[in-house]
């Protein structure tokens, strides 16, 4: 009979274990890659009413509890809906201290940031340094709730003396771990070394 109640406590223990660990740190990749990407209409963004609010040199800064640091300033930003919790930026600079003291800097014309989550997409002559990576590309997503990074559209990834060329990047930002995908299968990935 002892020895039921164990177990029985044992399977509780595990089922509870499993479902925090789903809940909380397991991460739904295949979902993000499946995404559909959309962009602003610049148009539409340019016809906006004049009732939006208009803000001048922001920052926003956010410590997690793993410690790593994220703050992203911008030139001017508008907030469109006043119960909305997104900041439509531009001239952005987005910096993520980790707790390794290394620095990932993203710059970019224009970025769509949400106050609340911290997600933000970065569109416009972006690039983003980290070490000796450098990439660039039109479209980058920080899902900081996720802590990935996805980089779409004309990503061009140079590293040391290499360069490569896809149409998408995602990266774990605690892991450092990179996926690199090519949209259609004709049309691969391309790797040159530079002398």
């Amino acid at each position: 009979m002892k020895t039921t109640i164990q177990w029985f406590l044992f399977l509780i223990l595990l089922s509870t274990l499993a479902i925090i660990f789903f809940k909380y740190f397991y991460e739904n990749t295949q979902a993000i890659q499946n995404k559909p990407v959309t962009f602003p209409d610049k148009e539409k963004l340019e016809l906006e009413n004049l009732n939006s609010n208009l803000l001048y040199n922001l920052t926003f800064n956010k410590i997690e509890l793993s410690r790593n640091e994220y703050q992203i300033e911008a030139k001017e930003g508008k907030i469109k809906n006043n119960k909305s919790n997104d900041i439509w930026m531009s001239n952005v600079v987005a910096t993520i201290k980790l707790t390794n003291n290394e620095t990932m800097i993203i710059k970019a014309s224009n970025s769509v940031f949400n106050s609340q989550s911290f997600n933000s997409v970065f569109y416009d002559g972006v690039n983003m340094t980290y070490l000796e990576h450098k990439l660039t590309g039109e479209k980058l997503e920080l899902f900081f709730d996720k802590n990935l990074i996805v980089f779409q559209n004309k990503v061009a990834y140079n590293f040391y003396n290499n360069s490569l060329f896809a149409d998408k990047i995602i990266m774990n930002i605690l892991t450092k771990d990179i996926k690199i995908l090519s949209k259609d299968k004709n049309n691969r990935i391309k790797i040159t070394k530079n002398n």
